[in-house]
């Protein structure tokens, strides 16, 4: 059986104040600007087209910077 790609990926970052979680769907391009570590970038909401400036943050455990912020709407 052959597997089909998705043209998205799922993206989870939670808001600044860390009250909310969302779910986008990104491109492979917007993927590429993400990773683990301290990172920034503009990301869009394959859903709804808008483009956010996120960063890379840390998570609940000690040096670990696997989460993501919304810092703004670009």
């Amino acid at each position: 059986m052959a597997q089909v790609k998705n043209p998205w990926h799922l993206f989870t970052p939670r808001s600044l104040d860390g009250e909310k979680r969302f779910a986008w769907h990104i491109s492979d391009e917007d993927l590429a600007k993400t990773r683990r570590g301290r990172w920034t970038a503009i990301i869009t909401n394959l859903e709804d087209g808008k483009r956010y400036k996120v960063r890379g943050a840390a998570c609940s455990l000690p040096r670990c910077y696997c989460d993501a912020v919304v810092l703004s709407e670009a």
